[in-house]
């Protein structure tokens, strides 16, 4: 996967993940006493998986990326005053992205002589 579609796919990710946490209220804590470190813990934690994919190519990089992020939301969830149901949906493009970006890696090692199957 070259570097500008790995770019232009964390850009989508990045803004699929702020327009669903935004649809789950987080704009509503900034108005709340103590409210903006919340929203800009959501906004670190939407963004962290997508930077990871620009940042790094190495699998296992992006999987603790997005499990940071998850732990995040965890927290501010914890520590909201107000209801954050949907908050969690906010990191799927960066988990399809993980996927998408799994699979063309393993097509590309497969494709390249002498380099080991995953298969």
């Amino acid at each position: 996967m070259t570097a500008t579609l790995r770019r232009v796919l964390a850009g989508i990710a990045f803004v699929l993940g702020v327009l669903q946490a935004w649809d789950s209220r987080v704009w509503e804590l900034n108005a709340l006493p103590g409210g903006l470190p919340l929203v800009l813990l959501a906004i670190v934690a939407v963004a962290m998986p997508a930077a990871a994919l620009i940042v790094t190519s190495k699998p296992t990089l992006f999987v603790e990326a997005f499990a940071l992020s998850l732990a995040l939301l965890v927290v501010v969830r914890w520590v909201s005053p107000i209801p954050l149901p949907e908050l969690f949906l906010s990191v799927w493009p960066a988990g399809v992205l993980f996927i998408v970006t799994g699979l063309n890696s393993a097509q590309d090692a497969a494709a390249r002589p002498g380099t080991p199957s995953l298969r």
